[in-house]
């Protein structure tokens, strides 16, 4: 694709060149334009001009500018055409590019780390899929989702983004255990501790394993009109942040809404996330 778009590229450079000489040339030529005038038994040249004619009969270099000036100006004409078409085509080309094939933008993603990028479409991630799955033991009969990839999930939604990251090819942990520092946060429910320290289990919806080591949590709020539901999940993303477990900008929080437009989603995680392969 960029050995094309290169290509076109010169082509389009060579057309520019030669517009510009023709044009400088078809410049330099007084205006007029050549035409043939016919009578009977006899045909002869004629140049016309605000809107009069005279004969080029004994005037063969006047003539023979008015016929290069004629050349010219179709020439340009047809070149003019062809380097519009060839931009067009490059503009065209840099869409898909972008836009379409996500292959590229996956490869370019790595270009500033250590992971060959050569590898990543062809390959896929050595963790188990058993071991990607759900780690809760709660309400295991509630998984009745499975992504593409035969991970499974309790909703919808989050069916949809787990195939999302199977189809950017970004390996994802699902409700991962986490044992994490809550002694900031006192004696909440469900909280135990250890060794002078306070710790909670936590089981996010989507862990992410990013190149730098670091990890990237994504927790999916599709219950967030709920009262109940809101307190436990911003205990959850208070433990996340004080406990010093995620970095800032490393905790992606969605929406219902956010389902129905998950190209957003989708965006965002070609763009941003840099997984661990």
């Amino acid at each position: 694709m960029r050995d094309l778009v290169t290509r076109l590229d010169l082509m389009k450079t060579q057309i520019k060149h030669m517009l510009d000489v023709f044009r400088e040339e078809y410049d330099g030529i007084e205006e007029g334009r050549i035409v043939l005038m016919r009578k009977p038994n006899k045909t002869y040249l004629c140049e016309e001009k605000n809107n009069k004619r005279r004969s080029l009969t004994k005037d063969k270099k006047r003539a023979r500018e008015l016929v290069r000036r004629e050349y010219l100006r179709l020439k340009i004409d047809q070149l003019d055409k062809q380097f519009k078409s060839i931009s067009e085509t490059i503009n065209a080309l840099e869409s898909i590019s972008v836009h379409e094939e996500p292959e590229n933008r996956i490869i370019n993603r790595y270009a500033d780390t250590w992971i060959d990028p050569n590898g990543i479409i062809s390959s896929k991630t050595d963790i188990p899929l058993a071991d990607r799955q759900s780690q809760n033991p709660y309400y295991r009969e509630d998984l009745r989702f499975e992504t593409n990839c035969g991970i499974r999930v309790r909703t919808l939604s989050e069916q949809i983004i787990g195939n999302i990251y199977e189809e950017l090819m970004i390996p994802y942990f699902y409700e991962m255990k986490l044992v994490v520092d809550v002694t900031e946060l006192g004696d909440i429910p469900g909280s135990y501790v250890r060794n002078g320290r306070r710790y909670k289990d936590y089981y996010p919806d989507f862990v992410v394993i990013l190149a730098d080591g670091t990890l990237m949590i994504h927790e999916h709020f599709g219950l967030i009109d709920k009262e109940e539901y809101r307190i436990k999940n911003s205990e959850k993303i208070m433990a996340y942040t004080s406990s010093g477990l995620v970095e800032p900008g490393k905790l992606l929080l969605t929406y219902p809404s956010d389902i129905r437009k998950n190209k957003k989603i989708r965006e965002f995680l070609l763009n941003n996330v840099k997984p661990y392969i």
